[in-house]
């Protein structure tokens, strides 16, 4: 396998897990403000999480 493949096969996993990372955090600083708007419960809130 060439050096290339290797490392385009090694970095795009990470790549993708570094936007799911980004992605978590910012619903967790934009939790507050999308209960408030949407009139959301946690449980609610961890729902629409979630799904």
């Amino acid at each position: 396998m060439e050096t290339r493949t290797r490392w385009t096969l090694v970095s795009l996993p990470f790549v993708g897990s570094m936007i799911s990372y980004l992605d978590r955090a910012a619903l967790s600083i934009t939790a507050p403000l999308i209960s408030k708007k949407l009139n959301l419960d946690p449980a609610q809130l961890g729902i629409v999480f979630s799904s």
